[in-house]
């Protein structure tokens, strides 16, 4: 996992660095196209294999987004509600949601899909705030009695966080859908100033963060 990271850093650091070169003689917004277009795309490019290395491995990732950002003297909150640039772990959960809601419907490899089935639990009879809310799609969650820290952080672990979101957003027609839906709620959380808005669907923090209502 270092090592993929390691890769990633060494490819993307010195166009980031090239590309802060030219900060003169450009707009804020010509300088976030431009890092999006070639920057941003290196960075995300291995999401899926590197999504549960360790917070300390996926920092070298975040540093450099975030050197950008000090360099063009934004705040995180304002790349995003001004530029649709979301952090990097935001943006790492909502693609990684986004493979499961596919694998949810059916829509993802056969493979892939059987590593999500729909759980086998019955329904409480007594409902709870908790239970009544949870959507009609729930998938069987395989990390809930590990302790394993990297299987918590993986995609398994973000299957709790999928099992709790709204209704509305399983029930999107399609993954673009359904990803705009959640970073939509970000923003609405972003701009009331939420202090969890930039890791609201992480595996990696306590479960009452998740719950949204």
């Amino acid at each position: 996992m270092e090592a993929a990271v390691t890769a990633i850093v060494r490819k993307a650091g010195p166009k980031l660095t090239a590309l802060l070169r030219t900060k003169p003689y450009y707009s804020t917004c010509d300088m976030m196209q431009a890092y999006k277009s070639h920057v941003l795309c290196l960075l995300e490019g291995a999401t899926g294999a590197v999504y549960h290395a360790s917070a300390t491995v996926l920092a070298r990732l975040d540093h450099l987004q975030g050197r950008f950002l000090r360099e063009l003297n934004l705040a995180e909150e304002d790349a995003f509600l001004n530029f649709n640039l979301a952090p990097l772990s935001l943006r790492r959960d909502i693609a990684m949601l986004g493979l499961i809601f596919k694998c949810a419907k059916g829509e993802a490899h056969p493979k892939l899909c059987e590593m999500f089935p729909r759980s086998t639990e019955p329904q409480h009879r007594l409902a709870t705030r908790t239970s009544e809310a949870r959507h009609s799609c729930q998938l069987h969650d395989q990390a809930s009695n590990s302790r394993l820290d990297v299987l918590q952080r993986s995609v398994l672990g973000l299957v709790k966080v999928y099992n709790l979101l709204p209704q509305s957003f399983v029930d999107s027609s399609s993954v673009q859908s359904f990803q705009r839906k959640l970073t939509d709620l970000s923003r609405v959380l972003g701009r009331a100033c939420n202090p969890h808005w930039s890791h609201r669907y992480s595996p990696r923090v306590p479960h009452h963060v998740h719950l949204i209502r």
